[in-house]
This record gives C-alpha cells, sequence and structure tokens, in this order.
C-alpha cells in the first residue's frame, strides 16, 4: 500500500453534495469514504485533514450548534482513522440588509498543509478532496516535488483545471445511497 495525505475542503465539498442532492453526508459516510479510498485504491491514509469555517453562534446559533455535532462526529472517528480538524471562523459582512458569511484563509491553510505535507518526502500520494481552481499553483509546486496528486470530487463543482493539472482524479458518485469511487 503507498501512503497517502488526505486534504477536504469541507465547504467545497459539502455544496458539491448541496447541489447533486446527496446530503446529508454523515460521519458514516466519512467512515465509509474512508474505507472505500483505503482499500479500493490499496492506499495507506496515513493523514486525514478536514478543513472547515466555523459559524459564528450569535449570529447563526442553530446552524452553529449542527455543526458542531457535526464535528464532534468528525472527532469520534479519530479513534479509526488519523483525522485532524482545522478550523478558521467566517467572516459576516451586511449586503443590503442581508447577512453574507464568507470563508476566508480555508484554501491557503489547506495549500501551505499540503504543500508542508509533500515537502516532508513521507507521502507518495497528496488528495485534495474539493473541485476549487485555487489549489492549481499548490499542485503544480507538489508535482515538482515527484508526489503524485490526486484530485477526488464530485461531477458537480468541480474544476477542470484542477483534474487536469493532477497526476490522477477520482470521481465520487452514487448508486442508490452507496458511495461509490471512479479512478479516472
Amino acid at each position: 500500500m503507498d501512503d497517502a495525505a488526505f486534504f477536504i475542503d469541507n465547504s467545497n465539498f459539502y455544496h458539491s453534495l448541496k447541489t447533486a442532492r446527496r446530503l446529508p453526508f454523515t460521519t458514516s459516510d466519512y467512515d465509509a469514504l474512508f474505507a472505500k479510498l483505503s482499500q479500493q485504491f490499496k492506499l495507506n491514509l496515513k493523514k486525514i485533514f478536514i478543513y472547515d469555517a466555523i459559524k459564528d453562534v450569535s449570529k447563526e446559533p442553530e446552524k452553529y450548534i449542527s455543526q458542531q455535532r457535526f464535528h464532534a462526529g468528525i472527532r469520534s472517528l479519530s479513534t479509526k482513522w488519523p483525522i485532524t480538524l482545522r478550523t478558521r471562523k467566517l467572516r459576516y459582512r451586511a449586503k443590503d440588509k442581508v447577512l453574507i458569511a464568507e470563508e476566508k484563509g480555508i484554501d491557503v491553510m489547506l495549500a501551505v498543509d499540503a504543500i508542508s505535507t509533500a515537502v516532508e518526502k513521507n507521502h507518495q500520494n497528496i488528495i485534495i478532496l474539493s473541485g476549487d481552481a485555487d489549489y492549481v499553483p499548490a499542485v503544480e509546486f507538489m508535482n515538482k516535488l515527484g508526489v503524485t496528486t490526486i484530485n477526488m470530487h464530485l461531477y458537480s463543482g468541480s474544476s477542470i483545471e484542477l483534474r487536469n493539472i493532477c497526476n490522477k482524479h477520482i470521481l465520487i458518485h452514487f448508486k442508490d445511497s452507496e458511495i461509490m469511487l471512479k479512478g479516472l
């Protein structure tokens, strides 16, 4: 088995799942995703980083509580998988009397962690679950370091540019409620 580090842009993943009408995606679904990725592609997932933006309890109390329950569920998987949850606070701004939440810094944090992991040369594979083309420069750099870069994504919300710059990509799709992975 090849060693791999897995980086999940959870906001991007959530919105892709929402577009594909595949919510909720539960803690059990994450467990199944990790198991299927590991078994099907013969990867030893040595590190799993999940990046998320924290909602403000004073501005979105119900969503904050739901998110904290989700994070507790993800943390509970750390007895089985090497999970690190990395977060930053959401920023809020008013636009036309509507409160808009904006994620700031998550992409940079993920890119820095992925590059740092690639530089360590302890993992043959760097997997980024996101459809965000903002990761292209980081992937280009990691490719120069000689690690295998893999873009994992759903069809919806997926960046062709990111898929093309990675050495490989894995499509997440569903057969009824079962998670399916297709290596491309």
